[in-house]
Parts: structure tokens; sequence; C-alpha cells
């Protein structure tokens, strides 16, 4: 079992959405935290109301919300 806690996760902030990332993504680099198994991206993402992204193709890719 691995903890990662909150405060040593990379971070992304844009204003309008904020990420929180487990592994290595974007401009946060760990060599080790590199993806577990076949899982290359988690992300704690936050986005605001009435915001978000263009629509776009994902593939392999499983996006869940929560409120």
């Amino acid at each position: 079992m691995y903890i990662y806690r909150s405060d040593n996760l990379g971070k992304g902030d844009h204003g309008w959405f904020k990420s929180n990332f487990h592994y290595s993504f974007a401009n946060y680099y760990n060599p080790d935290r590199m993806g577990f198994g076949d899982l290359r991206v988690f992300n704690d993402d936050r986005v605001l109301p009435g915001t978000g992204f263009d629509t776009h193709p994902n593939k392999n890719m499983d996006i869940t919300g929560q409120r």
C-alpha cells in the first residue's frame, strides 16, 4: 500500500482548473511515481462551475465525477 499525502503531490493551477497529480504528469516529474501497472495518470481535478474543456477525444480513459 502506498499513501501519498496531499501536500506531497504534484500541483497544477490554471485558475478555473486545479489538479493534484499522484503520478508524474504535465510539469510534475517524480521518477519514483511513474504510474502503477497500466495506470499512467491518476489526478484529482477541480473544475469551476460553468467552465470546462472543449469537446475532445479521449482514448482508454475513465473520468469520474464527484460533488
